[in-house]
């Protein structure tokens, strides 16, 4: 069930970038699916979509469909490489199918 879940919400996000960022009202006229399969190391980022206008930033969605102790440490590490990456600000919609324990997931530093 967890994969068909993950499956399913990066094809949603395939289908169609730029609503994903605008549902959450961010500013976007523009949205690219940015390729994760050439680093190892951004490839643990389920989606990254760069967003070109009126202001850029990089825009990563991480989906989990079960409960993660490790996802704050997680996205720091994905985000700090794709800051480093692409120099542009990173802002993260993390989504979880699982019971949340915590309302969200704490930043370790």
């Amino acid at each position: 069930m967890s994969k068909e879940y993950d499956v399913t919400m990066k094809t949603l996000v395939d289908l169609s970038p730029s609503v994903w960022p605008r549902y959450l009202g961010l500013p976007v006229d523009v949205a690219m699916l940015v390729d994760t399969d050439e680093s190892t190391t951004i490839a643990a980022s389920d989606k990254v979509l760069m967003i070109t206008k009126p202001t850029p930033f990089i825009f990563h969605l991480e989906f989990q469909s079960s409960e993660d102790a490790q996802v704050s440490k997680r996205l720091l590490s994905c985000n700090a490489l794709l800051y480093a990456r692409h120099e542009l600000p990173v802002c993260t919609l993390y989504s979880t199918r699982a019971k949340p324990r915590h309302s969200r997931p704490e930043s370790p530093i």
